[in-house]
């Protein structure tokens, strides 16, 4: 007996989020091509960005919702004001978060894009997450 595919539960790729990954995927190569021309320094630059509303903060960082000029793709822009790291415990904690973030390579866990030193801040380009923070979450879950 032949089991016949209820096509009816496959997933549905919207529109949207075909756009989207092939932004992602724009942003992707553009990034690789550029650690090949000049494998010494950084492939991104802040001015590629139009940095808009802040979505989240933190103790040592702001994070923007930013747009990636050339490929429209949309990131989060987490910034850390180096004079906030000056001593030895946040300097370890934002490397540890830049080691674990690289190396994790999982759907459910954000991904980071690149990394951007300046002489004043260090920027992250992460994964946008739609949607509400943990902690909206839980509180709209106690009501």
């Amino acid at each position: 007996m032949k089991i016949k595919e209820n096509k009816s539960l496959q997933p549905i790729k919207r529109t949207e989020t075909v756009k989207e990954e092939n932004r992602l995927r724009e942003f992707r190569t553009t990034i690789e091509q550029r650690r090949k021309q000049n494998p010494d320094g950084q492939p991104l630059d802040l001015r590629e960005f139009q940095i808009g509303l802040k979505i989240g903060q933190g103790a040592f960082a702001i994070v923007r919702r930013a747009v990636h000029k050339d490929t429209q793709f949309t990131i989060a822009l987490k910034t850390y004001d180096k004079k906030n790291l000056v001593d030895k415990e946040p300097q370890m904690a934002v490397q540890r978060e830049i080691n674990t973030l690289s190396d994790l390579w999982h759907p459910n866990i954000m991904k980071l894009h690149e990394v951007i030193d300046q002489r004043t801040h260090v920027h992250l380009v992460m994964e946008l997450c739609n949607g509400m923070s943990i902690y909206h979450l839980i509180k709209k879950q106690k009501d």
